[in-house]
């Protein structure tokens, strides 16, 4: 990385027109350069002053503006940004800024800027764009899977109820219906009970096969979604090229 001492300065000037001039005043007399366009020109102005210094492919963006606006600048005045640098930290520098129209200063204040590598940014860019599309599947991944584990355990519950009825069934009636020696009834009572007792084993045969079969559903769709789950690589790439315990401060426009 190139090195540029602190005292390092730049200037630019703008023309006061309608593209850079407020309007909500409501009477063309009372247009002036606008805070925004005021801020903007004093970063184009602190950026430019160092990218000479800068190796290929690198560039340096806004982190940081604390400006005061002090002064208002009609229509048609032309103002000159001054911008210096005052100190330089690893990749964190540190700018004064300034601004004059044709009368007065008009604005004042400190830019910080952070040089980054202009391919190592984008590509940082391109993974946050990635990180919200994987987090957004995730989400609709979760909410089909909770919904195929509510239905499966509803369907296992009502299973598991049928399949205690029709035993608590044959437990009732099975015994009685083999005591045929010793039972006081005919024929018909034990052929009766016999026969309910049957039905009940062969239901609660039936239930015991679907409660098997909604057990393996459920368990085979659990392992699918947290396959599919562990499959999305989400990552956790910072578009933040500075330190950690460096702040982001961003104004009300963005910065450059």
């Amino acid at each position: 990385m190139s090195l540029f001492p602190a005292g390092t300065c730049g200037e630019s000037h703008l023309l006061v027109t309608a593209d850079v001039a407020v309007s909500f005043l409501g009477l063309e007399e009372a247009r002036v350069l606008g805070t925004p366009w005021m801020i903007l020109h004093m970063e184009i102005t602190a950026r430019n002053t160092v990218m000479p210094y800068l190796l290929d492919g690198q560039d340096t963006v806004g982190t940081q503006v604390n400006v005061n606006h002090l002064a208002a600048t009609p229509l048609g005045m032309q103002v000159r940004f001054y911008a210096e640098v005052l100190s330089v930290e690893g990749q964190r520098i540190l700018f004064k800024v300034e601004a004059f129209d044709e009368k007065e200063k008009i604005g004042e204040g400190t830019h910080e800027r952070f040089i980054v590598d202009v391919a190592r940014f984008a590509t940082r860019l391109q993974a946050k764009k990635t990180k919200d599309l994987s987090r957004a599947f995730q989400r609709s991944l979760l909410s089909d899977s909770s919904a195929v584990l509510i239905t499966s355990a509803l369907a296992m519950g009502v299973l598991i109820g049928r399949l205690l009825r029709h035993i608590g069934e044959v437990k009732r009636t099975f015994p009685a219906a083999i005591q045929d020696r010793r039972s006081r009834e005919g024929c018909a009572g034990r052929d009766k009970r016999k026969h309910r007792s049957l039905a009940s084993l062969l239901h609660a045969a039936v239930h015991f096969a679907n409660l098997g079969l909604v057990s393996a559903h459920f368990v085979i769709s659990i392992l699918r979604h947290v396959d599919t789950l562990l499959s999305v690589d989400i990552g956790e790439t910072s578009l933040d090229p500075r330190p950690a315990n460096c702040p982001f401060h961003w104004d009300s426009f963005g910065t450059i």
